[in-house]
């Protein structure tokens, strides 16, 4: 299954990047003046969240399945740490400030590894890995993603590109299915590419009580901003007690 490839990831960058904004504000504010220990970000994209913290004097370290994702994030970001990885198996360094996982990065199953027990391993990991106080924020994608009844393909362009996508979500076993096609204008000329991507779906109740049972301090928002507010897309702070 691909994972943001050349163009996807281009295209992404270049008109998709108002979530991982609005993350790494709600980031910056909830962890105040504390700067002693790394932000630890998964699926952390083009290093749009990255380059706010670094900025904000935080050091951060990225994992992304995706080569293409990465290389962006490095131009963006080159103070930063990043690598290609899984949050399946990307270690988490003892002593984290603060872990995040932007843009339903658990929901993806490019990782074939990935399930409801990998979530419980990554949340348990995350709860060890944090320092007292220290935060875990992400977003999961739940039942309701997509309206029912199932909205139309939508289709946005920029300057050199164009996507066109749809998603279908599936009952049983709870899944989304985003297809996507994209047009980018090269030196060669328009370059066309499909990606189609298999999304699991976790429902908000299950996720809170594995939080509450590996310790965290929960709450749950509606979205990263009062503005930014998608179906079935909640935001989970997932605080580690100070005591």
């Amino acid at each position: 299954m691909s994972a943001y490839g050349t163009d996807l990831a281009y295209i992404h960058d270049s008109g998709f990047t108002q979530l991982a904004e609005a993350a790494a504000d709600l980031l910056l504010a909830e962890i105040g003046e504390r700067r002693d220990g790394p932000v630890v970000e998964l699926g952390c994209g083009g290093g749009v969240t990255a380059a706010k913290l670094i900025e904000a004097g935080h050091e951060v370290i990225g994992y992304d399945l995706s080569p293409e994702q990465i290389e962006i994030a490095c131009g963006r970001a080159p103070e930063g740490r990043f690598e290609v990885g899984s949050f399946v198996d990307a270690e988490l360094p003892g002593g984290a400030l603060a872990i995040a996982l932007i843009g339903e990065v658990l929901n993806y199953a490019f990782d074939f590894r990935n399930d409801a027990g990998r979530l419980r391993e990554l949340i348990g990991r995350a709860h060890e890995a944090l320092l007292p106080g220290g935060l875990l924020v992400f977003d999961l994608a739940a039942p309701g993603r997509v309206p029912d009844p199932q909205p139309p393909a939508t289709h946005l362009e920029g300057e050199d590109w164009a996507i066109t996508f749809a998603a279908q979500e599936i009952k049983a076993p709870p899944m989304l299915i985003r297809s996507m096609t994209t047009v980018r204008r090269t030196p060669e000329g328009l370059r066309t590419d499909e990606e189609k991507h298999h999304l699991l779906l976790y429902r908000r109740e299950d996720v809170e009580a594995v939080l509450g049972e590996a310790g965290f301090e929960v709450e749950v928002r509606d979205g990263y901003a009062p503005g930014l507010v998608y179906p079935g897309l909640p935001v989970y702070l997932a605080r580690k007690p100070a005591g």
